[in-house]
């Protein structure tokens, strides 16, 4: 085999800054940040449903706890983690959209995996590598195409959802070319893909970068359940929030009005 060129080399090592940026890096867009952030919410949303377990039953079913509010709660959590998970499913690698995604980070290292020789990565790299991991002194492609495939599987439904759904109001002829499993997701879908994305990503820290693992869930302050069996408000408040509710109503019905208003006075400028 001959012998890896300077230039290589030096392609090698801006490209392992930017992929280590992207991966553990401190920016707030970091792959390990989203998933930090994704598995938080996922946390907080399953105590919530867990306490809901444990909420008094009604006579007629279900349980006593308001109806608005917790339909609110999981609306809010099965669209943020979609959204979560479509961002790190988005394919474009770093170089291009400057978007940071996982699967981006996968598909541009695949692409320059003929720079991971053992000869290059001893210049930027501390672990040993496993040899069934190795061929001919180069790190395998193929497990990258096998990382890259295990998103496409746990993700691309949710994916899916999210463009006709979530970021975008599709119309319903759009719509109706879909199949029904792209129609909804479940939670069984939403933990799949965490599971994915959190293995790959401890994968590619532990095997290919630092011999580093993560724990994706962080950890919550010692009090992260104080007060958590108090109402939402007190019995005196509820007929203040019927008011304001109520003023809210008033206030968008005249936004129309106002906005009529203003282009018929811009008309008469």
């Amino acid at each position: 085999m001959a012998p890896d060129s300077e230039c290589d080399l030096d392609k090698l090592e801006s490209k392992w800054a930017l992929w280590r940026e992207f991966l553990t890096g401190e920016d707030q867009h970091s792959i390990f940040n989203q998933i930090y952030i994704m598995l938080w919410d996922a946390a907080i949303w399953r105590i919530i449903n867990e306490a809901r377990r444990h909420s008094e039953a009604l006579p007629g079913g279900g349980i006593a706890q308001n109806g608005m509010i917790h339909n609110f709660i999981d609306r809010a959590f099965f669209n943020g983690q979609a959204l979560m998970i479509r961002r790190l499913y988005e394919s474009e690698p770093p170089q291009k959209k400057r978007q940071v995604s996982l699967r981006g980070l996968i598909k541009d290292i695949k692409f320059n995996a003929h720079l991971l020789t053992m000869r290059n990565l001893r210049r930027v790299s501390a672990i040993s590598y496993a040899p069934i991991f190795i061929k001919n002194e180069v790190i395998k492609p193929e497990i990258f195409e096998y990382l890259g495939g295990r998103l496409v599987d746990s993700c691309k439904n949710i994916s899916i959802y999210v463009d006709k759904f979530v970021a975008h109001a599709s119309t319903q002829e759009n719509r109706g070319k879909l199949h029904t499993k792209y129609a909804q997701i479940t939670f069984t879908q939403i933990m799949n893909a965490q599971k994915v994305i959190c293995g790959v990503a401890n994968f590619l820290d532990i095997k290919i970068f630092s011999d580093v693992q993560h724990g994706c869930l962080p950890l919550p302050s010692p009090g992260y359940l104080d007060f958590i069996s108090e109402p939402l408000c007190p019995e005196g408040a509820i007929q203040f929030l019927d008011t304001k509710w109520k003023e809210y109503d008033e206030e968008s019905f005249e936004w129309g009005n106002i906005m009529v208003s203003d282009v018929v006075n811009y008309l008469n400028t």
